[in-house]
């Protein structure tokens, strides 16, 4: 769900990473790992390890861009975008 705070605050760019991260790499690469080391409970641990580390990754981006992330200036920006698509009415 992390990519969905940074496709919140206008970066499609790092939520497409992380979205694409967690969805083909890591989920493929402990499909195929995990098993062959844990048998039958490596498909389940291989779940809850693309969490984690899918987490890791939000947590890494977000620590390395706190500086652009300015919640007050993108919550003003996506105000100001809403109230201006009424003004036509």
């Amino acid at each position: 769900m992390g990519f969905c705070f940074f496709t919140a605050l206008n970066n499609g760019l790092i939520s497409a990473t992380i979205s694409s991260l967690r969805t083909l790499v890591f989920q493929i690469v402990m499909i195929f790992t995990l098993p062959a080391l844990l048998e039958i409970d490596g498909i389940w641990l291989s779940v809850v390890l693309v969490e984690v580390l899918s987490l890791v990754v939000t947590i890494s981006f977000s620590v390395t861009k706190r500086k652009n992330i300015n919640m007050r200036k993108t919550l003003k920006q996506n105000l100001d975008l809403y109230s201006n698509s009424f003004e036509f009415l």
